[in-house]
């Protein structure tokens, strides 16, 4: 065995050389695009559309170990998708609600409160401000559901799948 051959550094070109393989993601610019498109097909989602627009909202999509949105501030949305077997469009597009919700939220005034405030506080503010954003995505959910032409996408199964099955149930009988 050569010198060569036990050198650990010897194959860091091929492991750092960008891959030439394609990505297995969509395009994230049509991704947003075309979930843009969807939501504005909802009278419950189009008020975020159009927000998107009005305050110049940031949306990245973000590769991750597991799927989640994100606002770390009101004009910067995030959604961050797997690599491996993306998100599917129905979660998405959910997933980019759930975070142009958080943004209108705190547009709203009804921001996230301080770590420090009371224990009380802080989890009365908390549990309103998740109650009104998953209410509000139930909605979404249940009003794009009902519509024929994306019956495939199947959005109430996709919210359940998101963890919300109880609220998603909840809304659904009170109809």
């Amino acid at each position: 065995m050569s010198a060569s051959d036990k050198d650990p550094f010897k194959n860091l070109d091929d492991i750092f050389a960008p891959d030439s393989t394609p990505s297995a993601t969509p395009d994230p610019q049509i991704m947003i695009e075309k979930s843009l498109e969807v939501l504005s097909q909802s009278s419950m989602s189009f008020p975020l559309v159009e927000m998107v627009t009005e305050h110049s909202l940031k949306i990245r999509v973000i590769t991750t170990p597991r799927e989640f949105s994100y606002v770390p501030e009101t004009k910067d949305v995030y959604v961050g998708i797997t690599a491996v077997n993306p998100a599917q469009p129905a979660k998405f597009i959910l997933l980019l609600a759930d975070a142009l919700l958080e943004a209108k939220l705190d547009m709203e005034g009804y921001s996230q409160p301080a770590i420090t405030e009371t224990r009380e506080k802080y989890v009365t503010e908390t549990a309103e401000r998740k109650a009104r954003k998953v209410g509000h995505l139930c909605a979404i959910a249940f009003d794009l559901d009902q519509k024929e032409q994306f019956a495939g996408y199947r959005f109430i199964d996709e919210m359940h799948k998101l963890g919300h099955d109880k609220a998603m149930d909840v809304f659904v009988s009170s109809l």
